[in-house]
């Protein structure tokens, strides 16, 4: 498993030139630069283990928006991003990841996304209502449904989970990674730590 993160703020020029015709449609300005940014680092993350770029890995998304390289089928891309942060995995096994800026002052407004019951358990604690949306998030990302499958849906069982709370450019996000196993030989949570922790 392989991870990249970076900021809008330092979007290189030479993203641009990986522009589609996904990222030119877009309006937003930031949507835009954070769909580059990603691009970018995935890139990155190909030429490094694999020596092939982006279209040379056939990168494209399929009719329900979930990344994928059509050249390497064996490998698995999950895109993340809130507030100019990009955050990109890629592995050989399915997964998926989420990164959500940490508002406790709107938590209530999720309470869309859950069940009565699973809002009866969280309402209390805004902390865990944003480790259960982003886990939501994660697992509609891992499972390639994105929230067209209501969230209230999504059950948080369904996979293994891993989430926490991290501190970027003086904000709190949180962020999840969600497996449909654990992976033999990994220590996970170390390599998770060390890669959010990261300056």
């Amino acid at each position: 498993m392989f991870f990249a993160k970076g900021n809008i703020a330092a979007l290189p020029p030479e993203a641009y030139l990986l522009e589609d015709a996904y990222t030119y449609k877009l309006v937003n300005q930031k949507r835009k630069q954070e769909s580059l940014l990603a691009r970018w680092l995935l890139q990155g993350l190909l030429l490094q283990q694999m020596g092939k770029t982006l279209q040379q890995c056939g990168f494209c998304k399929d009719e329900k928006g979930r990344p994928f390289l059509s050249k390497l089928p064996a490998f698995q891309v999950s895109i993340a991003h809130s507030e100019g942060e990009v955050w990109v995995a890629l592995a050989n096994f399915p997964l998926g990841i989420d990164l959500e800026l940490f508002e406790p002052q709107h938590a209530a407004d999720l309470q869309i996304a859950f069940s009565p019951q699973e809002w009866a358990v969280l309402s209390g604690s805004p902390e865990n209502i944003f480790l259960a949306f982003a886990a939501k998030e994660a697992l509609a990302k891992l499972h390639g449904t994105g929230f067209l499958t209501e969230p209230n849906e999504i059950e948080l069982h369904q996979a293994v989970v891993m989430s926490g709370f991290c501190n970027l450019l003086g904000k709190i996000f949180v962020y999840t990674l969600a497996l449909e196993n654990r992976v033999g030989g990994m220590d996970l949570e170390q390599e998770l730590l060390r890669f959010w922790e990261e300056e």
